[in-house]
């Protein structure tokens, strides 16, 4: 039928208030009391909308290497993924150590000259500067294949320091570099919103005029799983916008990641479905999705042409595909 999930609060919001703007996207979505799954900056907002880099950042993103390890000089780490909203920007100091002999079982085929992240002791990835491949063996079993290899390099170590910032606004006004604008490429006219390979083609959005909204055509659309299942039904939108619009956010927190549930936990004893039926405008709208999900996927099935598929949904034959969907 469709829970609501926490994952699925932008596509809710864009659903639920299609042509908002980037900033008043970004108000409600902060004005939301939900820590998990929620971009906490404009710049988390922009990755989560997957807009494009703006070529002056990709040009900064080339030129802020360091020349001998081609690691990045500065790097603003809490900016781009992270539960809060304060800003770490971490400027690096890299030396080179001796030359020491590594073996490693894991990772990428070593190459000379390329900075390798090797596991080293106590569990902890150290970045090594190879300067000759002894070997390089490889071997697949029933948990895939793995690299054994063996070689000589330096270990790479950073003496870095780091500035807190309360905000990117804060961030962007001592380094221009991270302002919004300038990371990231507004006019994008389309795009989606999780990076997922499986959901990407999912939760499409579209930009007119600097309002963005979802893009019907493929949220209706039968998505599956590798378990051929539908991943996040239409259904599943209507919910949660209508968990936001009421403020139930119980609904929000107890849902999983999105795709086998049962498979996690156990059923709710109060399912996150039941705040609809104690709100009658609620309820309808969720009632008016089911027809809707159910009957895009039937003729999407079916291949109807626009005509057959206004003459169905007149008839009244959409009622036993709904029956036969066991919803």
């Amino acid at each position: 039928m469709g829970d609501p999930a926490y994952e699925l609060i932008l596509a809710a919001l864009l659903h639920k208030y299609p042509g908002m703007s980037f900033d008043a996207l970004y108000s409600r979505v902060s004005a939301i009391p939900m820590q998990r799954s929620k971009p906490q900056n404009q710049i988390q907002l922009a990755r989560a909308l997957n807009l494009r880099f703006t070529p002056s950042y990709l040009a900064f993103e080339k030129v802020n290497r360091d020349p001998t390890t081609q690691l990045p000089l500065s790097d603003a780490v809490d900016v781009f993924c992270t539960t809060s909203s304060t800003c770490r920007l971490v400027t690096h100091c890299y030396s080179i150590g001796r030359s020491e002999k590594f073996r490693a079982e894991q990772g990428d085929v070593p190459k000379e000259g390329m900075v390798y992240l090797w596991y080293g002791a106590w569990g902890v990835y150290r970045p090594v500067l190879i300067e000759k491949v002894s070997s390089v063996e490889e071997s697949e079993d029933d948990d895939g294949v793995y690299i054994r290899s063996r070689f000589r390099g330096r270990k790479v170590h950073d003496a870095a320091q780091v500035e807190l910032f309360a905000s990117v606004r804060e961030l962007a006004a001592k380094y221009p570099i991270y302002e919004p604008t300038t990371v990231f490429d507004f006019t994008q006219s389309d795009g989606f919103l999780y990076p997922s390979p499986v959901l990407n083609n999912q939760f499409r959005w579209v930009q007119r005029e600097g309002g963005y909204s979802l893009d019907y055509n493929a949220v209706l659309g039968p998505v599956q799983d590798r378990a051929s299942r539908v991943v996040w039904p239409f259904t599943s939108i209507v919910a949660t916008a209508e968990a936001i619009s009421i403020g139930y956010w119980e609904a929000l927190e107890y849902q999983h990641n999105g795709i086998a549930a049962s498979r996690w936990r156990e059923p709710n004893p109060q399912t996150a479905r039941s705040f609809l039926e104690e709100n009658e405008a609620s309820y309808c709208r969720y009632e008016r999705a089911l027809l809707d999900f159910h009957s895009s996927l039937h003729a999407a099935r079916s291949c109807m042409t626009n005509v057959e598929f206004l003459r169905y949904r007149l008839s009244g034959s959409i009622q036993g595909v709904l029956e036969e969907s066991s919803l």
